[in-house]
């Protein structure tokens, strides 16, 4: 049975139970403690906290997932991904262990025609209820059905004595018996043996507790099931196959690095299964807005990319190949995951500028390595023993050069290896630092930090409801200060308000929060700034100005209208330059940030080159042809699914409901936005880009003005260009005329003051050399020289080395009061044991400097140029006497 049929064979079984099927969310999860959706039940954590109404009490899916937990173990065991399909389906205060139990075994026996004595079953130990139903209604054997401690049948694991707090509840898991002759053959071998014998094929949550400090358990108000069965194990079995990567799911990607490769996939398996595996969750990342970086997310994709380009080398592969094998994932699963055929050409690029990037990357790693030879030896030579892991981490973590390409280098210098240790107390200290630093703690349920607006508000307060208006009346629920809330605040002080209805839009989807002012019986307040606490509460951060606020309170709530003019001017701007971006760039440019204010906009995109001038020019002229057109801007609710069939663009990192706001001007323009706009494009006025760079691997940055803002810039620019022109004494006309004759004026300058400065050198060079002392047959030149910089100092040493043959030129000066000197030897110096590089160290000590080089030229710089001539006339003796030595 192909994976294509399992999965959906899953999803219809579930639907005919009632079940509705829900789209697989993002690889991007909605929770800012999470790096990853890393199972089934990630995006439907606030119907299982009881922080939102699910659609529907019955759902089931099938979740793209990613976890690189157990990256070290993909491709040593059969069953290990960083990606892969979680099918599932869940209750929410709904069906419960009955259903979840029977309709299991119903699938797995009937539906997918698994014999029913290759499965064995796993249920908590205390969970009598479960092992009833197994043993009672479905019939199981005694001896297949195991009873399990917390670590193994609990969920999250060993949850009840050592947490964390929330919800929680036993599990059920049921194995699939691959038969002895894949087993350990010890007598004790069963499903907690890892010999291989055994799969997991599907768990049964049943969440029914919450747990509290000191592992308190209590009751859910509402049962929840949730249930995990792993799409490429399931296909395994049905499959017939030795291991998940050669089902139809992995096995069309391995083939395609044989033949990349021209090795055999049954001599190679480590390497093979690794690329395979981890292109897939590559190739997700990218299209789900994930882009290569050295922070979190973006760090895991070139983490994860690095790793297969680093297997990809084991087996011959030099030049990048990994974007060709994304073609194969698309092939794959294109039609189940639409966004991997809407982001083709984008993947494929960031997944080839990111190889090119590595192998820059290598290289400059192997050199590092190379240079740090003696401190990797702790200062021995000739290097040997294992190399110091902390300075192989440090090529490791700035390089990105793995341990395994660093491991050959160091043995070519002469170390046994790589001091593992070291290497790893580096890297711990890193993680600590990086955990530190980081809100990520991938638990699931943690406590959410803004319960306390939550609390604050009720189920109907804190809506917005100011698109059509910037003024209201309105009551005041709840005041909050210092995360706690209060009954009344006075004039003078900071307060957090929030009423039951605003026409205040909270900051959210890069469009920043309004400021305005408030008046209310006896007092008035300023709102400094509004912001949206849990998705949809509006909260006013506000100062009181007069009187005293009370909860209850009726109040007046007006927005500063010009500053939310602007800001809707610039957010109808930013959606008619993501169109002319994808126009004239195409269709693989997608938002991933934006900057939406009353001073400007900022669009961040995705494009894998620099946007040249003549492009900028064109998106311009573009974005100003559809103001001058007055496109309509037209806003219409409908559910998510609707507006996507239509063509609305759904940005990256957003998250979506079921019902969606749709914002379309003409037949230009159609992105899901909950942001306020103009109502005709002619509102907007002109726009004028004002900057475009790069702010990260293929990812571009674009600012932008409009209306009063851009015709502020304009004349600013207009002002400057006649400024200009008269300072020229040129008409603003012939500006580039007169710019041009004075480039002119000042090269033929420079050329000839170039020229006189060289005729001054070869001067100063004849009066040193004449001036210069042999000692023991070697011709010193010493000499501090008045007015120069470090870099006339090398050409004077040039003039003067072409009349020498045997030399020590030791030059100083003090160009803008600071040290510049120069030490020089010929070959036959050097070949007595002088070293040039080591020596003007101990010369520049003499005028507070430093410096270095090689034995044959040192240069050296420091802060005092006062004591520049006493340093040379020391370095001076000091030459000479090592000469005379």
């Amino acid at each position: 049975m192909k994976a294509d049929e399992i999965r959906e064979r899953f999803l219809s079984f579930f639907e005919s139970k009632g079940c509705r099927r829900h789209p697989s969310s993002s690889l991007v999860p909605d929770d800012p403690t999470l790096l990853t959706t890393s199972a089934g039940m990630v995006q439907f954590k606030p119907y299982f906290l009881g922080l939102k109404k699910p659609p529907h009490t019955r759902l089931t899916t099938s979740q793209k997932c990613l976890r690189a937990v157990d990256i070290g173990e993909v491709g040593r065991t059969p069953r290990h991904h960083t990606f892969f399909e979680m099918l599932g389906n869940f209750s929410f205060g709904d069906y419960f262990k009955h259903e979840a139990i029977t309709w299991a075994w119903e699938l797995l026996t009937e539906g997918f025609g698994i014999p029913a004595d290759r499965l064995k079953i796993s249920v908590y130990k205390d969970d009598e209820d479960a092992a009833k139903i197994w043993l009672g209604e479905v019939g199981i054997q005694k001896d297949r059905l195991y009873y399990l401690g917390e670590k193994d049948n609990y969920w999250p694991s060993s949850c009840p004595s050592k947490g964390p707090d929330g919800p929680c509840g036993p599990c059920s898991e049921i194995f699939y018996d691959f038969g002895e002759e894949r087993g350990c053959g010890k007598p004790g071998c069963d499903v907690t043996c890892d010999c291989g014998r055994y799969i997991e094929l599907w768990n049964l949550v049943f969440m029914q507790y919450e747990r509290h400090d000191g592992g308190r358990l209590t009751p859910l108000p509402m049962q929840n099931i949730d249930t995990g069965s792993g799409l490429e194990r399931v296909a395994s079995v049905l499959q017939g196959t030795p291991t998940n990567f050669e089902t139809d799911l992995l096995f069309p990607i391995i083939q395609k690095i044989e033949s990349i490769a021209s090795v055999p996939y049954k001599d190679n398996l480590m390497p093979m299964r690794v690329i395979a595996d981890h292109i897939r969750g590559c190739t997700f990342l990218v299209a789900d807005g994930v882009f290569p970086s050295n922070e979190g997310r973006g760090y895991l994709l070139r983490k994860v990319l690095r790793r297969a380009c680093t297997y990809g080398r084991e087996i011959g592969i030099e030049k990048p190949f990994l974007y060709t094998l994304a073609e194969v994932v698309n092939d794959i699963l294109g039609h189940q995951y639409s966004e991997l055929i809407e982001k083709r050409e984008l993947v494929e690029n960031i997944i080839h500028k990111e190889e090119e990037q590595f192998a820059d990357a290598l290289a400059q790693g192997r050199m590092f390595v190379m240079n740090h030879k003696k401190e990797m030896a702790g200062g021995e030579e000739p290097p040997a023993g294992l190399a110091d892991g902390a300075i192989v981490f440090t090529a490791y973590d700035t390089y990105g050069l793995p341990v395994e390409e660093t491991e050959k280098i160091v043995k070519e210098l002469g170390f046994d290896g790589v001091d593992v240790a070291s290497f790893k107390k580096a890297m711990d200290e890193q993680k600590e630092r990086s955990r530190r630093g980081s809100k990520m703690d991938g638990s699931v349920f943690v406590e959410d930090l803004e319960k306390v607006y939550r609390d604050a508000a009720s189920d109907a307060a804190g809506v917005f409801d100011g698109y059509e208006s910037m003024e209201m009346e309105t009551k005041v629920v709840s005041l909050i200060k210092d995360g706690a809330s209060i009954e009344e605040a006075e004039a003078g002080s900071e307060v957090d308000v929030i009423t039951l209805k605003s026409p205040f839009y909270g900051e959210m989807g890069g469009q920043v929060g309004d400021m305005g002012e408030a008046q209310f019986d006896g007092g008035r307040l300023d709102v400094t700034d509004t912001f949206m606490a849990d998705g949809n509460i509006v909260v006013h951060r506000s100062k009181i100005i007069e009187g005293t606020l009370k909860t209850g309170a009726s109040i007046t709530l007006k927005v500063l209208a010009g500053r939310r003019e602007a800001i809707m001017r610039h957010h109808t701007a930013t959606h008619l330059l993501h169109a002319a971006l994808r126009s004239v760039l195409g269709s693989h440019v997608a938002q991933s940030g934006s900057y939406v204010g009353p001073d400007k906009l900022r669009f961040d995109f995705t494009h894998h080159k620099a946007v040249t001038p003549e492009e900028l020019k064109k998106v311009e002229g573009l974005v100003n042809r559809k103001v001058l057109e007055g496109l309509p801007v037209e806003t219409s609710e409908k559910s998510f699914e609707e507006a996507k069939k239509e063509g609305a663009i759904a940005l990256f990192g957003e998250k979506y409901g079921d019902v969606v706001r749709r914002v379309k001007a003409g037949d230009f323009s159609m992105e899901l936005c909950g942001g306020t706009h103009v109502a005709n494009t002619a509102q907007v006025g002109i726009v004028k880009i004002t900057e475009e760079r790069s702010i990260g691997s293929s990812l571009r940055r674009i600012e932008a003005v409009a209306g009063e803002v851009a015709l502020d810039y304009i004349d600013k620019k207009l002002d400057v260009i006649k400024q200009a022109a008269e300072l020229l004494n040129a008409q603003e006309i012939d500006l580039l005329k007169s710019i041009e004759s004075l480039k002119s004026e000042r090269d033929r300058l420079k050329k000839a003051a170039k020229k006189a400065g060289r005729g001054q050198l070869k001067d100063a060079g004849r009066g040193l050399l004449d001036a210069a002392e042999v000692v023991d047959g070697v011709t010193v030149v010493a000499a501090s020289v008045e007015g120069i910089d470090a870099k006339s100092l090398r050409n004077l040493y040039d003039e003067l080395k072409v009349k020498l043959d045997s030399y020590v030129v030791l030059l100083g000066s003090n160009p803008g009061g600071k040290v510049a000197l120069l030490l020089a030897f010929s070959d036959d110096v050097v070949a007595r044991g002088l070293n040039a590089g080591k020596m003007i160290k101990d010369i520049a000590k003499h005028a507070g400097g430093g410096g270095g080089g090689s034995p044959k030229l040192g240069q050296a710089g420091g802060r005092d140029g006062s004591k520049i001539a006493g340093a040379v006339a020391e370095g001076a003796e000091l030459l000479k006497e090592k000469l005379r030595a």
